[in-house]
């Protein structure tokens, strides 16, 4: 499935360079970016591919709409959904760190349903331009207190096919509100562990497209509820910077 995946990763950066030589870079964004991965998934998966695909799992948010996958996979004799990916557009403001988690969170969830057992193969998935990629996602900092610090490398690493395990219960304090907003808006507990690891990573004349694959890891999987054993974390309303 990495494979499928790897695909594309090159044919959206390639993709994004070709849409500014036809001087169409107004238009990029993270809708726009249904067309390479929606083409490519369609050529490279012999089961059918949905965009927008209501979470099995999440399926009683405390609000708004019903929780989606940006893109899924299904399998082609019993139409189990196989794969899922995130997907996320760098512009020239800076990513949410709260959305980031959710992201990665509603991936690591993610199975055909509660009562199956086998879960998906699940991907995160970064696109933009070097230099907005750069200063708006890579390059995201938190207020830990005593300072700004790296928000990224906590989740997601940068070195290519290792995986980057996160100890969700031992994490740094100042990182916790996320975990118990994701609890407060999607009603699923949080996981005890989970892990990612950068599948590919292509820099084209402009831009830059990266995949990250995530993983329950450590066999049974586990949960606790951050509300709970964080009890005392403030959990805004809505995001600020921090």
């Amino acid at each position: 499935m990495d494979a499928i995946f790897e695909k594309v990763t090159a044919a959206t950066a390639a993709w994004l360079d070709y849409q500014v030589i036809c001087g169409r870079q107004m238009l990029l964004s993270e809708s726009y970016l249904a067309q390479p991965i929606g083409e490519v998934l369609r050529v490279e998966h012999d089961g059918d591919v949905h965009a927008e695909f209501n979470h099995p799992i999440v399926t009683t948010p405390s609000r708004g709409r019903p929780r989606q996958v940006d893109y899924v996979l299904l399998g082609r004799n019993a139409g189990r959904l196989v794969a899922g990916l995130e997907a996320k557009w760098a512009d020239d403001t800076a990513l949410s760190k709260q959305r980031i988690v959710d992201d990665l969170l509603r991936l690591e969830c993610l199975k055909d349903s509660p009562d199956y057992d086998q879960s998906a193969y699940r991907y995160f998935f970064v696109a933009g331009s070097q230099l907005n990629m750069a200063a708006n996602f890579l390059n995201l900092s938190s207020n830990s207190g005593g300072g700004r610090t790296p928000f990224l490398p906590f989740f997601l690493g940068r070195t290519p096919n290792v995986w980057l395990d996160v100890d969700v219960q031992n994490l740094p304090a100042f990182l916790r509100k996320h975990f118990k907003s994701f609890e407060q808006s999607y009603r699923v507990d949080s996981p005890t562990f989970f892990r990612t690891r950068l599948v590919k990573e292509v820099s084209s004349a402009g831009y830059q497209a990266m995949l990250w694959r995530v993983d329950s890891g450590r066999g049974q999987r586990t949960t606790f509820e951050a509300r709970t054993v964080w009890a005392d974390e403030d959990v805004p309303d809505t995001e600020v910077d921090d």
